[in-house]
């Protein structure tokens, strides 16, 4: 289908339903069990019916706090069928942060699991709890059905709302339309020749709340007629099965997902029915994509990684690497608009380090509850100031450069922490890494960089040589770290990246992990 002919004026259910060429296959598998498409959409209706029973009509908001389940699923086209707009959360969120989010959104239904029933559920102020066991397909607290009138959009009411550290590093609420919903998956498609059917699977592992999850992953594979196989939570051994049991085709995950895969004993085969893999939502190393196509290329399978950029205010997917041009992060999708920037928005040339400002179809309608506005209006259309940094290349290949708020000044120099974490990740003993800007007594910055090494390794003076000297190599010296220190483990935000702003602060220390520390 030429999916720039596509209507994106429409519910997100209706943008399903209009999409699809066929209702036959597959809309999920689930803990060994298959559902029908035809069954999932009579459940939708179902559930809708429902929520109109509870009060909930156009213009109303759901909250939802469940894993990768069924529930989940049905929900949120349940409340997209009545024009209701779905607040999507972490399930295991800090308590204080899901309050918040509900404080913002006031919701007319909670829709909760049994895994955090009794950590929230006096936090839902009005709102009516649903209950939704993540093993069953039980609805605990949902009314019987009734007939309801079906909501039919013009695409500019919000469908969705996300939560995430938002563009300028403090959280924030993003309020995504049908519309952007809509954009994404068509603009995605058209960009990839979508050749996806019924006889593909999905890998479905990412969380809901998370919008590759959400987009890319979920309602875009209903588009496409293919089958979502659930994973309720991660687990490098279980995504592994899934893909070999049931013949997984495609993959959406994000680095520290592959990481872990690519450890297994069993990764290489378990891709033997793959096709395409796409890796975002964090920085990709050269050397975790080299390691795992090396064990591709062994086991005979010919199979790239496509290497992507996203934001939550764009609905996620931006870019896609789809020529896998060495450390590029890709060219815009069709129908995104990106332009590199200085500080005066004025676009600056091929190989100069910039802004990234992105414009579209995908654009959020705003954040919720901030009057600032987030815009700038140039060339007489709105667009987004990402925070982000990159640069691009005379053939409009672009190169991540980290976050604005990432820069570090060392006597005036711009030093990019990614640049560092790149060659640091390129050493055989680095598993990742992560460096952050320090004070010193006399509040002089300088660099410490944090590594995780391979299981068995210890830091030691012979590793910090091999750091420092592809450092001094590749870089320049204010580069250089003037501490090394090795993490266990690195730690992570609800989001999957690593929790860089927690690494900043001097108090940081988690037990036991702190094994070895280098100063230059």
């Amino acid at each position: 289908m030429n999916c720039s002919k596509v209507n994106l004026n429409q519910t997100m259910f209706d943008f399903m339903r209009n999409y699809r060429t066929t209702f036959y296959g597959d809309a999920y598998i689930y803990r060994f069990e298959k559902r029908e498409i035809f069954l999932f959409l009579k459940e939708v209706e179902k559930v809708a019916g429902s929520f109109a029973a509870m009060g909930v009509k156009a213009g109303d908001n759901i909250a939802m706090s469940l894993p990768n389940c069924p529930q989940a699923l049905v929900a949120m086209y349940a409340a997209n069928r009545i024009g209701a707009a779905v607040s999507v959360h972490y399930p295991k969120s800090n308590p204080e942060t899901f309050k918040k989010s509900l404080n913002l959104i006031k919701p007319k239904i909670c829709l909760l699991s049994d895994i955090n029933y009794f950590k929230y559920k006096k936090l839902v102020g009005d709102a009516k709890i649903v209950v939704c066991p993540v093993y069953t397909k039980l609805y605990i607290g949902l009314k019987k059905s009734v007939k309801f009138e079906p909501y039919h959009s013009d695409g500019e009411d919000v469908a969705v709302y996300m939560h995430s550290s938002g563009t300028s590093g403090t959280p924030k609420t993003s309020a995504l339309t049908n519309k952007n919903m809509n954009a994404l998956v068509a603009n995605m498609f058209d960009s990839i020749n979508n050749h996806f059917a019924e006889r593909d699977k999905m890998l479905a592992t990412l969380p809901l709340f998370h919008g590759f999850g959400l987009v890319a992953t979920i309602h875009a594979s209903l588009c496409a007629r293919m089958t979502c196989c659930l994973l309720p939570n991660f687990s490098a051994t279980k995504a592994l099965w899934t893909m070999k049991h049931y013949g997984v085709t495609c993959i959406n995950i994000i680095p520290n997902m592959l990481k872990k895969m690519i450890k297994k004993p069993n990764f290489a085969e378990s891709f033997k029915t793959v096709k395409f893999i796409y890796v975002g939502g964090d920085t990709l190393s050269e050397e975790l994509v080299s390691a795992a196509e090396k064990k591709f290329f062994e086991a005979g399978l010919d199979l790239k990684i496509t290497q992507g950029y996203g934001l939550t205010e764009m609905a996620s997917v931006c870019t896609l690497n789809v020529d896998c041009v060495k450390d590029s992060i890709g060219k815009p999708l069709k129908g995104v608009d990106i332009k590199i920037v200085d500080e005066n928005l004025n676009e600056i040339e091929d190989g100069k380090v910039g802004e990234i400002l992105l414009s579209g179809d995908q654009l959020m309608k705003g954040y919720v509850g901030e009057s600032k506005n987030p815009f700038v209006e140039l060339d007489g259309k709105k667009w987004l100031k990402s925070g982000d940094l990159a640069a691009k290349d005379e053939d409009g290949n672009l190169f991540f450069k980290g976050r604005e708020k990432r820069l570090i000044k060392i006597s005036g120099i711009n030093v990019f922490p990614i640049e560092i974490e790149l060659v640091a990740d390129s050493i055989d003993e680095v598993c990742c890494s992560c460096a952050v800007c320090k004070y010193d007594e006399n509040s002089k910055p300088y660099i410490k960089l944090f590594v995780e090494l391979k299981e068995g390794v210890i830091l030691d003076d012979a590793i910090v040589k091999k750091i420092q000297d592809a450092i001094k190599t590749k870089l320049s010296r204010w580069n250089m770290p003037s501490q090394i220190e090795q993490l266990i483990e690195m730690p992570y935000t609800e989001m999957g990246k690593i929790d860089y702003k927690l690494l900043t602060k001097d108090d940081y220390l988690n037990e036991g992990v702190l094994v070895f520390s280098a100063e230059q």
